[in-house]
């Protein structure tokens, strides 16, 4: 027979090589779900650099704001940022400042950041004194952004001061016929809110009359009703006092005609 303390830390060593193999698998298993619960989350809170889908409009000689910005908010202040127009370098910030080293030569002195905004991620770019020659895309890029989106692209349309003028006096001009369209429109629709009330008013006084005639109706029903009710014991004691009177012609003329037989 085997000795069973010989046997004892084999057993032991065998029990805890099942347990490692149990436990390691597990441990292996959570840890995939984990890394992988944080590389989903984050790429949802991966944030993106958003321009405008619609197009920029201004008037040469005015400032414009083209819009750029981080979503959700994040902070770019120790990143670098470029703003381009078509391959030109329109304003590059880096280092915690503005670099212009590279920037177009049109567009000196004439750009600007929002520094006060750019930790919620605002990286919107302010035009000066713009002109037609301004007109085109531009790219508002973070190159050092952990995203998979480091553009955003904003169209700039620029009207001349004539046509700006223009459009002001069109604006201007359709502004009191809008007006007038709002006056006439709820002119329009107090006068059909006026006639409706009318109308149910109508209604209303037709339908109480023809309550009331009702009423009067069923109130001379109820009376003649009463009347009929009081006359009919007036006529059973009329009945009943003729019967009576009946009965006594009837007794005086048998007793006169057993008098009239006594005498004979």
């Amino acid at each position: 027979m085997t000795d069973p303390k010989t046997n004892e830390p084999h057993l032991i060593y065998f029990l805890a090589a099942v347990l490692q193999l149990s436990i390691y698998p597990r441990i292996m298993i959570f840890m995939s779900l984990g890394l992988l619960f944080a590389s989903t989350s984050a790429q949802v809170q991966e944030p993106e650099v958003i321009g405008s889908h619609e197009p920029i409009g201004a008037v040469a000689g005015e400032d414009v704001i083209l819009p750029c910005h981080l979503e959700p908010p994040f902070d770019v202040t120790t990143l670098r940022v470029e703003w381009k127009f078509n391959e030109s370098f329109v304003h590059v910030y880096r280092s915690r400042m503005d670099d212009t080293a590279l920037q177009d030569k049109k567009f000196k002195n004439r750009t600007f950041l929002f520094h006060n905004e750019m930790h919620t991620g605002n990286i919107s770019l302010k035009l000066t004194n713009v002109s037609l020659t301004d007109a085109g895309k531009y790219t508002c890029y973070v190159p050092k952004l952990q995203s998979q989106v480091k553009r955003g692209y904003i169209n700039l349309s620029v009207d001349s001061m004539d046509e700006g003028k223009k459009r002001q006096q069109e604006a201007t001009t359709e502004a009191p016929k809008n007006n007038e369209t709002t006056q006439h429109n709820v002119q329009y629709t107090g006068t059909i809110i006026a006639v409706v009330l009318g109308v149910v008013m109508l209604l209303v006084i037709i339908a109480f009359a023809i309550w009331q005639k009702q009423r009067n109706r069923d109130g001379h029903n109820r009376s003649n009703t009463v009347n009929t009710q009081e006359q009919v014991p007036l006529n059973t004691t009329n009945n009943t006092n003729n019967a009576d009177n009946v009965d006594n012609e009837d007794n005086a003329v048998n007793a006169e005609n057993t008098n009239e037989s006594g005498q004979h």
